[in-house]
């Protein structure tokens, strides 16, 4: 199993109007769905407060983990 399948968030509820407005090409619950790629777009794009809630979520070796497997050409 890779590590993006493995992959989940622990409040999904907290990033459902993130979702909304960053993966502006997937419905919120499908986003969701695909909590590596809605992180990585957070860090890509996300503002000063997503990102704050980003470090709510995760611990900074969880956020390097992420960084290190982010699809390449993403970030």
């Amino acid at each position: 199993m890779s590590w993006e399948s493995d992959f989940t968030l622990r409040n999904k509820e907290r990033f459902y109007n993130t979702a909304r407005r960053l993966v502006w090409w997937m419905k919120p619950d499908e986003a969701l769905e695909h909590p590596l790629r809605l992180v990585i777009q957070i860090m890509d794009i996300g503002t000063l407060a997503d990102l704050r809630l980003l470090q709510k979520e995760f611990t900074d070796s969880e956020l390097v983990n992420i960084l290190k497997h982010a699809p390449p050409g993403v970030l």
